[in-house]
């Protein structure tokens, strides 16, 4: 469905110091709007991106054969000292069913993400400017990141759920959620545990475009509460950047998952 706002949106404000809240508490939360330098109005960047959430094509491998997830997936090698995003040569996704219980264990070759948005300067900036925060923090020069488009979908008799494997790791070592559109839906919360304990540590619902979570992996669990559409029978979506980033050692791509 079109995603042309009547009127310019702006992205939120700028984002507060990620680096000292990743290492202090585990997660940070903000805006990207003064990273990516746009606005959410048509022909921008932004608009141009967020369009391309309109072709996803369904997740053909979830266990409980849900037909509410839409995915794209591509990896990068990023290096941000010299502003490096290499996308990678597409392959499968995995993960160890102690990670991922659901929809672990099997390799699961999504959609690769579409060549115009894989270049996309909203994408490669948001990378850059996630790993340049992860480098300054960790000291690791080198990141591999995994990157999904998600689009959840609601409706009529249709539940959607972004995280059906409920709180969980995803086996890296930070996890970046930037939201790019909500449309006519409730729920989508995201919540953060602490790792030892269970401990809610978090509750966010973002609800604006460029809105992110910003989490380490190691240390806390992430779920995001399911979506109901607001006026059945229209169809509601919630569309999200996800990408998982794991350092590298001596270039290597690391095992994840």
């Amino acid at each position: 469905c079109p995603r042309r706002p009547t009127k310019e949106a702006t992205i939120m404000g700028p984002v507060r110091s990620v680096t000292r809240e990743l290492g202090t508490v585990g997660y940070a939360h903000g805006s990207i709007a003064a990273e990516l330098g746009v606005t959410a109005t048509p022909g921008s960047p932004w608009d141009s991106f967020a369009q391309s959430w309109n072709d996803l094509p369904f997740d053909r491998y979830m266990a409980d054969h849900g037909r509410y997830r839409q995915r794209r997936y591509a990896e990068f090698h990023l290096v941000p000292a010299s502003g490096t995003v290499e996308l990678l040569p597409h392959r499968a996704y995995t993960q160890t069913t102690t990670t991922n219980y659901l929809n672990g264990g099997i390799e699961r070759l999504f959609a690769p993400m579409q060549a115009v948005t894989a270049s996309s300067p909203v994408l490669r900036t948001a990378l850059r400017w996630a790993c340049g925060e992860l480098q300054a923090l960790t000291g690791h020069p080198a990141w591999f990141a995994q990157v999904f488009q998600n689009r959840i979908i609601c409706g009529p008799g249709l539940i959607g759920k972004p995280t059906p494997e409920g709180a969980h790791h995803d086996g890296v070592d930070y996890v970046l959620t930037v939201m790019v559109e909500r449309h006519q839906v409730v729920g989508g919360v995201s919540v953060l545990y602490h790792d030892s304990d269970h401990r809610k540590l978090l509750e966010l619902a973002l609800d604006e475009a460029g809105g992110f979570l910003f989490n380490n992996d190691k240390t806390t669990l992430h779920a995001v509460t399911p979506i109901n559409s607001i006026s059945p029978p229209t169809e509601g979506h919630r569309d999200v950047l996800i990408a998982i980033f794991t350092h590298m050692e001596d270039g290597k791509i690391p095992l994840t998952g």
